[in-house]
């Protein structure tokens, strides 16, 4: 398989954001366990969530890092742009940054970077501030920031080359804001976002990061409410950052894609003997959303092109159901123009 044009192609139909409104571009990695296969040298030790039957929460197998396009409303459809395994000699955090650089120069002004808080590397963060985009990473609760160093003193002694620190867990610490802004979310709920501008990190004072956080007073109407997450935007810090602390939500949208490429798809359900065999039959499997969801898109635009806009060829977005989201999408068939030849001629196999 011709990898680097399945990615050109990818790119080339990459989904287009309203005026306005940003290109959300999610990274993070998935797992396939493979504990019985003791002769397979590139298996690696993989942490286990939700413990099993036994005595470590360790198992061994393949993981893979996966750059997606998240939709609009989180869901598994996923736009898949590009994967790569991770290898033993890396981690997920440092093969994130490979196929970013690839894509970068496709990526439209507009796209942003969401990271869950298991890429809260300053490594990544300095690496990522030199791409051109901007980068939304959730923060891990012991993490520490600090605010601009303050002016001279005139008196004896060095200068404070560090501010006053921002730490989440220290509600002392969170004085001083640089704003603010209460209203909802799409479901209804209240949120209140509040954030704070040109901080930095020690190992790289040069790095100036926005911190932003979101409170959930009833992200569940459960005990565990008020929900409050902290994250950091590496970028320009004159843009809508209320817009940015919202729209984290559609991260959830790739972690619903894995789901359903390994439950739906069966991504992880055949025994392949290697990772390099995995990675293919992945780069199949993964892209099926995509291809499905958006070929009648494509294949109408292509013809549209060429001159063909007559009614009969343009794709239903419709089920039999009536269900505007389902995956059973009708494709016109190239030798069938009339969508009542379609359905008698088109198994439901190409559905």
């Amino acid at each position: 398989m011709n990898e680097k044009s399945l990615r050109d192609i990818f790119v080339r139909y990459l989904p287009k954001a309203d005026a306005g409104k940003w290109v959300w571009i999610g990274i993070d990695a998935s797992k396939i366990a493979r504990p019985d296969a003791v002769t397979e040298a590139s298996r690696t030790a993989q942490q286990v969530h939700n413990l099993p039957e036994c005595k470590k929460p360790i198992t061994f197998g393949w993981q893979f890092s996966t750059v997606v396009v998240l939709p609009e409303e989180p869901s598994s459809w996923t736009y898949v742009l590009d994967q790569q395994r991770v290898a033993s000699k890396t981690t997920a955090i440092e093969v994130a940054l490979v196929p970013l650089k690839r894509l970068v120069a496709h990526l439209p002004k507009n796209a942003l970077i969401v990271l869950d808080r298991g890429y809260d590397a300053n490594w990544l963060w300095c690496q990522g501030s030199s791409l051109g985009i901007g980068v939304l990473c959730r923060l891990k609760n012991n993490r520490c920031l600090y605010r601009p160093a303050p002016p001279p003193t005139g008196k004896k002694g060095g200068r404070g080359i560090d501010g006053a620190q921002l730490q989440p867990t220290d509600a002392t610490t969170h004085a001083h804001p640089d704003g603010t802004w209460s209203g909802t979310d799409n479901k209804g709920r209240p949120v209140e976002i509040t954030w704070w501008k040109h901080l930095h990190v020690k190992p790289a004072r040069w790095l100036d990061v926005t911190v932003i956080r979101v409170v959930r007073p009833h992200a569940t109407n459960k005990e565990r409410d008020p929900r409050v997450s902290w994250f950091a935007w590496i970028g320009d810090a004159e843009v809508d950052i209320a817009q940015i602390g919202l729209g984290y939500a559609r991260r959830f949208g790739q972690e619903h894609g894995y789901r359903f490429d390994k439950q739906a798809l069966l991504w992880e359900t055949p025994r392949l003997r290697t990772d390099i065999r995995s990675l293919s039959a992945g780069a199949i499997v993964l892209p099926l959303p995509t291809i499905i969801w958006y070929w009648p898109a494509i294949w109408s635009k292509e013809n549209c092109a060429l001159g063909k806009t007559s009614s009969a060829s343009q794709a239903r977005n419709r089920c039999d159901a009536g269900s505007a989201s389902c995956c059973h999408v009708w494709a016109p068939l190239l030798n069938h123009p009339n969508l009542a030849e379609n359905r008698k001629a088109g198994p439901k196999g190409q559905r």
